[in-house]
């Protein structure tokens, strides 16, 4: 356990023990267990899967009319749990790395996309001249990273120190057995010089089910489709029970669903406050069920330090 653990534990004993002989104390946290926020999953609980993820192909999963896939023309995918979690997988590329064109491959990208990773200096390279480990082509620069990167952003970027390596094995908790078929249709942009020409690939989101198990379809054509999974709470790391009834979290494969933003449900924060308070209150009220605030758990950083660089805590893509 790291330093942001054993405080979130202290907290929750402190909480609990106040909830049961305070009744007062207790009926203000179970009002706080009834907003939205508590249930609203949040981006760093959502795998995401890019319909221009190269890796996308008949050999991993089952595509319906092939020859208008061949063609760039729409076509059914049907996802299924196994070969998602390939998808899903961090990347790692330690020293001495590969070459720019396979590092794309690997993670399911452009070559020109690992090239501008490289401009950003979000990769490192190196440049392979002719001659060099038997390559007598036109100079190649070799590319590498520490640690891992997340292939379903456009940037690679992962969440913020705060949230540990649990989102590391996010693609674990896929179901295995769940399956899902989705239309994918190309993407076309006007180019000056050759007219319209095919820009990658849309999702047409299947849309979900609301709380009241109503189907409610959606058919936006997005870049990313997204599936929230339940957090790992405080309770369940204990392995002890609440002192209040915390909101059950859907599980399973029959909960497990692929939608857009709007359909997931964590949309609403998209455009949330950059104050890293602000951030830090949302990962507390998720982590703990709603129990506790961000205020009783003592902020492990300075101000302004958390989230400065990483993604997904604004829920930007």
């Amino acid at each position: 356990m790291d330093e942001i653990d054993h405080r979130l534990i202290d907290a929750w004993d402190k909480v609990c023990e106040r909830i049961k002989r305070d009744p007062e104390f207790a009926a203000a946290r179970r009002r706080m267990l009834e907003r939205k926020i508590v249930t609203q999953p949040m981006r760093d609980w959502c795998v995401a899967l890019r319909a221009s993820d190269t890796r996308i192909s008949d050999f991993h999963f089952i595509i319906t009319y092939r020859d208008d896939w061949e063609k760039k023309m729409a076509h059914r995918v049907q996802l299924c749990g196994e070969s998602l979690q390939l998808l899903l997988k961090p990347v790692a590329n330690p020293w001495p790395g590969m070459r720019q064109r396979d590092a794309a491959d690997k993670l399911g990208v452009c070559f020109e996309v690992v090239g501008q990773w490289i401009k950003k200096g979000l990769v490192q390279a190196r440049w392979e001249h002719p001659g060099g480990d038997n390559y007598f082509g036109k100079p190649s620069p070799w590319v590498w990273w520490d640690g891992v990167r997340d292939p379903q952003h456009k940037d690679g970027k992962t969440p913020d120190a705060v949230w540990g390596s649990l989102w590391q094995y996010l693609w674990k908790r896929v179901p295995a057995d769940w399956t899902q078929e989705v239309w994918r249709v190309p993407r076309e942009r006007l180019d000056p010089r050759y007219g319209v020409v095919f820009s990658g690939w849309n999702w047409r989101c299947p849309g979900t089910v609301d709380v009241n198990g109503k189907w409610q379809p959606c058919g936006k054509l997005v870049r990313w489709l997204y599936a929230a999974l339940p957090p790992l709470r405080v309770q369940d790391f204990l392995g002890e029970r609440s002192p209040l009834d915390l909101p059950r979290l859907p599980d399973g494969p029959h909960a497990f669903r692929m939608a857009c933003m709007d359909c997931t449900g964590w949309d609403t924060l998209k455009h949330g406050k950059k104050d890293p308070m602000f951030w830090w209150n949302q990962f507390v009220r998720h982590v703990s069920g709603g129990l506790l605030l961000g205020s009783d758990v003592e902020y492990p950083f300075g101000a302004g330090e958390w989230g400065k660089s990483q993604r997904k805590l604004t829920g930007s893509e």
